[in-house]
């Protein structure tokens, strides 16, 4: 039998990346973050070109794939699935993280 996940230091993991995430943003444009609230259609877009990266929608996902997005280094390029407006947004903040934790020693 698998030992319990201890979820408390999954949780505390997951908010230390969140602030890593939060950090970069604000390094780059104090005021990013708040000019995207309440934006009608939630398109992280803008907010990831604050970073330098790329966003491409992909239309058609691969047939029994589960997976919603994808980074790419070298071109700073953020890949996502087209979803919903909610997925979406998590996976781009999600392939952010990826690119920006590449060369971070805290956040690895």
């Amino acid at each position: 039998m698998r030992p319990p996940v201890d979820i408390s230091a999954y949780n505390r993991r997951t908010r230390q990346h969140a602030e890593l995430l939060l950090a970069a943003f604000r390094r780059r444009d104090a005021g990013v973050l708040e000019s995207l609230t309440g934006t009608a259609d939630g398109d992280v877009a803008p907010l990831l070109e604050v970073l330098g990266m790329k966003v491409r929608v992909i239309e058609n996902p691969v047939p029994g794939c589960s997976v919603a997005g994808s980074s790419d280094h070298r071109t700073q390029t953020v890949s996502i699935v087209r979803a919903s407006r909610g997925r979406m947004r998590f996976t781009a903040l999600h392939e952010a993280g990826h690119l920006l934790g590449h060369d971070d020693d805290a956040f690895q």
